[in-house]
Protein backbone atom coordinates (compact mmCIF):
# COMPACT_ATOMS: atom_id res chain seq x y z
CA UNK A 1 0.00 0.00 0.00
CA UNK A 2 3.05 2.38 0.31
CA UNK A 3 2.04 4.43 3.01
CA UNK A 4 3.82 6.37 5.51
CA UNK A 5 3.74 7.20 8.98
CA UNK A 6 5.78 8.55 11.58
CA UNK A 7 5.68 8.69 15.74
CA UNK A 8 7.86 9.19 18.64
CA UNK A 9 7.50 5.25 19.74
CA UNK A 10 7.13 2.44 18.08
CA UNK A 11 3.33 1.46 20.07
CA UNK A 12 2.67 5.63 18.38
CA UNK A 13 3.66 4.21 15.32
CA UNK A 14 1.78 0.94 15.84
CA UNK A 15 -1.55 2.93 16.51
CA UNK A 16 -0.69 5.53 13.81
CA UNK A 17 -0.20 3.14 11.13
CA UNK A 18 -3.29 1.38 12.00
CA UNK A 19 -5.11 4.38 11.83
CA UNK A 20 -4.14 5.07 8.68
CA UNK A 21 -4.47 1.68 6.84
CA UNK A 22 -8.25 1.91 8.58
CA UNK A 23 -8.70 5.86 6.75
CA UNK A 24 -7.76 4.79 3.40
CA UNK A 25 -9.86 1.46 3.22
CA UNK A 26 -12.88 3.12 4.14
CA UNK A 27 -12.39 5.58 1.68
CA UNK A 28 -12.13 3.46 -0.92
CA UNK A 29 -15.47 1.78 0.37
CA UNK A 30 -17.24 4.46 0.82
CA UNK A 31 -16.23 5.77 -2.83
CA UNK A 32 -16.83 2.55 -4.23
CA UNK A 33 -12.94 1.67 -4.70
CA UNK A 34 -12.63 -0.90 -2.57
CA UNK A 35 -13.20 -4.40 -4.77
CA UNK A 36 -10.91 -2.89 -7.45
CA UNK A 37 -8.43 -1.48 -4.94
CA UNK A 38 -7.53 -5.12 -3.87
CA UNK A 39 -8.05 -6.66 -7.14
CA UNK A 40 -5.43 -4.45 -8.78
CA UNK A 41 -3.07 -5.92 -5.92
CA UNK A 42 -4.49 -9.44 -5.97
CA UNK A 43 -5.74 -9.43 -2.76
CA UNK A 44 -9.33 -10.37 -2.04
CA UNK A 45 -11.56 -10.28 1.59
CA UNK A 46 -10.56 -13.33 3.80
CA UNK A 47 -14.19 -13.88 4.37
CA UNK A 48 -17.00 -13.54 1.43
CA UNK A 49 -18.53 -10.51 2.65
CA UNK A 50 -21.79 -7.79 1.25
CA UNK A 51 -20.45 -4.34 1.49
CA UNK A 52 -22.57 -1.13 1.38
CA UNK A 53 -20.65 2.59 0.54
CA UNK A 54 -22.24 2.75 4.50
CA UNK A 55 -20.85 0.13 5.97
CA UNK A 56 -18.82 0.70 9.09
CA UNK A 57 -16.43 -1.72 9.22
CA UNK A 58 -12.68 -2.87 10.75
CA UNK A 59 -10.50 -3.87 8.23
CA UNK A 60 -8.07 -6.66 9.48
CA UNK A 61 -5.04 -5.92 7.72
CA UNK A 62 -1.61 -8.15 8.62
CA UNK A 63 1.16 -5.86 8.26
CA UNK A 64 5.18 -5.54 9.68
CA UNK A 65 7.59 -2.90 10.48
CA UNK A 66 11.26 -3.54 8.24
CA UNK A 67 14.02 -1.72 9.11
CA UNK A 68 15.48 0.00 6.39
CA UNK A 69 19.73 0.84 5.85
CA UNK A 70 18.70 4.28 5.48
CA UNK A 71 15.64 6.55 4.24
CA UNK A 72 15.17 8.01 0.97
CA UNK A 73 15.91 11.20 0.07
CA UNK A 74 12.20 11.94 -1.21
CA UNK A 75 10.88 10.92 2.71
CA UNK A 76 13.56 12.91 4.63
CA UNK A 77 11.46 16.56 6.09
CA UNK A 78 8.33 15.36 4.23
Amino acid sequence: MKLTASAETFSELNADMEGVTQDLLQDLLRSGELEAFLKIRGWKFGVQVKLLKTSRVRFDVPWEVKRVPSMPPELVNA
